[in-house]
């Protein structure tokens, strides 16, 4: 479970460098993301992505996509961030979310603010605050799953 806590932290750091290079992916999921030989996380295929601002070609797939049309059409970094809490929860639990549900469905859940429960997800506080749109920036999601993991292993060693 740590390479997943550690591959989620990855990610949102990630995702933080793309942002600072004013670029906006659109469509993060794990199915665009690669590990290389030594398990980093690469982001990949930015066909669609917005580039200094311009608009993007593709929206994230439903059950990942901000329940919002006016956030995804963007896409905004309130977007990204709650497309990043999506994929976490992929990586940690390794389904998608509402993964019980088809692509459209998974869509309506949440757009009627239905998201899967996460109380006993590793850093599910995490993802939800992503959802919630809580955190406002790869790098704040990233300190924010530091801090979780600093927790984790200040009570394994101190009891």
């Amino acid at each position: 479970m740590q390479d997943a806590r550690g591959s989620s932290r990855d990610v949102a750091r990630v995702l933080a460098h793309v942002h600072g290079k004013n670029v906006r992916h659109a469509d993060l999921s794990g199915r665009n993301l690669l590990l290389d030989a030594d398990r980093r996380i690469l982001l990949c295929d930015f066909a669609g992505s917005s580039i200094n601002g311009q608009a993007a070609t593709v929206v994230a797939e439903d059950g990942y996509r901000h329940p919002s049309e006016s956030e995804y059409t963007g896409p905004t970094l309130r977007c990204e961030i709650h497309t990043l809490g999506s994929t976490m929860y992929e990586i940690i639990t390794g389904k998608e979310p509402h993964h019980d549900s088809d692509k459209e469905a998974a869509g309506r859940l949440l757009e009627q603010g239905e998201y899967p429960d996460v109380s006993k997800v590793p850093l599910g506080e995490v993802v939800r605050k992503c959802w919630a749109g809580a955190l406002e920036s790869g790098a704040e999601v990233a300190q924010e799953i530091s801090r979780c993991l600093n927790g984790i292993v200040g009570r394994q060693v101190w009891g």
